[in-house]
Order: C-alpha cells, then structure tokens, then sequence
C-alpha cells in the first residue's frame, strides 16, 4: 500500500516546476542562450565575408543554428515532459520528436550551401529540409502543447469541483493559455512564415536571413520568458493554497459549530 502511493506520487501531473528540475532546466536555458549569442554573432559576421571565407563561416552558422533550435526544442519537451510528472512514455516520445529534429538538422548541414553572387555571400537552404527542419520544430511544439494540457486535466478537474469562486480554475487556466496555447501560436506563426519562404516560387535569397533573425528573437524571448511564468506560477500556488486551506478552515469551523448545537439539544 505504502509504495503503491509513492508511485502515485511520483507520477501525478503537476502544472508547477518540480524542485528537482531547476538544475537541468537552468542548464538548458543557459546553453540556449550561449548557443543565441554565437549564432547571432555568426549571422552578422556572415555580412562581411568574402569569395574565401563564405562558404565555411556560412556552415558554422548554419550548424550553431541548428543546435540553437534543437536546444530550444529540448526546452519546452522537457517542460512538458515535468508535466507529465517525468511519466516514462512522455519521455520517450520526446526523445523521439528530439531525434526526429536532429535528423532533418544533419541533412540540412549536409545539403544547404552557401555561394558568393555578385559580390555578397548568400546561403542557398534545401526547400525539402528547410522545410522539414521547420516541420520538425512544429512537431515538437505540438507534442508538448498535447501533454502538458492532457496531464493538466485531472488539476483542471479539481479547479472545477471547487464550486466557490473558481479563482484556482482561473489561475491554472491562465497559465496553461499563457505558457502552452499562446506559446505555440507565436511559434506556428513563425514557423509558417519559414515554410512559406521555402515553398513560395521567385522568393528573395536575402529574405532568408530576416526571416530566420526574426524567427532567432522570438524564440529567444519565448524560453526566457521562463523567469516570468516562475514567479507566475509561484503566485497562483500561492492563492490555491490559501484558497484551499480557508475552505478547511471553513469546513472546519462548520463541523465545530454543528457539533456544539447538537451537544446542547441533548443536554435540553
């Protein structure tokens, strides 16, 4: 009995950040941002090229761009997969949409290039893996998007069966809209702009770099924007708990006074 409850425990979804995952979520959070400052480093040297240094300082941008995504990928599957309650099936199917990503990563480096045309350094992307890198992203928001709100649901159960003022229903619904559902409305956006890009005919090969830079900076307010929903989700635990510990108080109360009227109608 006893260790069937601390396996329930262990597994029981929780919209909060365990305290067991801030080192490894911290050193995600901080490889992202090292990789943002090389890669965005990278993508304004490759202006000053020349017909000698293009090809290769195109490459090593492309490969630090590429592990910039995947680690930001890694981000938010591994915030859902915390979620989940470190459920080992989430897990699994995390690390499967991280390969998959990686894959389409190494057959981008593979086939993109880049060529010097009349006097400027241009990176020439594969449309098949352009697209299938930005597929992939999708993919991986997807899937964290699906499981953080399905093991969301037995906490929005609950939020449902308080039936006094809703105020926890209101603030777990506020952060699942805010981290997950806005989250992935910004990156379809983004990401919809990349496929486009690749699929749309006469397209502009200096359109690339701002679309990629734009990409480059929303995503990186969107992981750092982790420090926010921190103190978000402090502050809505914060008022559940004493939501839920004045509604025993409450109960509390009720049962002392019932059991005082009853004591003094037998005393009559």
């Amino acid at each position: 009995m006893y260790h069937s409850l601390i396996q329930h425990k262990k597994t029981e979804p929780s919209i909060d950040t365990p305290r067991r995952i801030y080192s490894p979520l911290f050193i995600i959070m901080s490889l992202f941002n090292i990789l943002s400052l090389v890669y965005n480093f990278m993508f304004l040297y490759s202006f000053l090229l020349n017909p000698q240094s293009c090809w290769i300082a195109d490459f090593l941008c492309n490969v630090f761009a590429q592990l910039y995504y995947l680690v930001f990928d890694s981000f938010i599957l591994f915030k859902s997969w915390s979620v989940a309650g470190f459920d080992k099936t989430t897990l699994v199917i995390a690390l499967i949409c991280v390969l998959h990503r990686a894959g389409w990563a190494l057959f981008d480096l593979i086939t993109s290039n880049a060529v010097w045309v009349n006097g400027s350094c241009v990176f020439i992307q594969n449309p098949l893996s352009g697209s299938g890198v930005s597929a992939a992203d999708l993919l991986c928001d997807f899937v964290a998007t699906i499981v953080s709100l399905w093991f969301c649901k037995q906490r929005l159960k609950n939020c449902f069966s308080i039936g006094v003022n809703g105020q926890s229903f209101a603030n777990v619904l506020y952060i699942l809209i805010s981290e997950n559902v806005l989250r992935s409305f910004v990156i379809l956006i983004t990401n919809s702009l990349i496929l486009w890009c690749n699929f749309a005919a006469g397209t502009d090969p200096m359109l690339f770099p701002i679309v990629y830079a734009i990409q480059s900076w929303v995503f990186a307010r969107l992981l750092n924007m982790e420090f926010v929903w921190v103190g978000v989700r402090k502050a809505a635990n914060e008022g559940s708990s004493h939501h839920n510990n004045n509604s025993k108080a409450n109960s509390s109360i009720s049962k002392q006074t019932s059991s005082l009227v009853l004591q003094k109608k037998g005393s009559v």
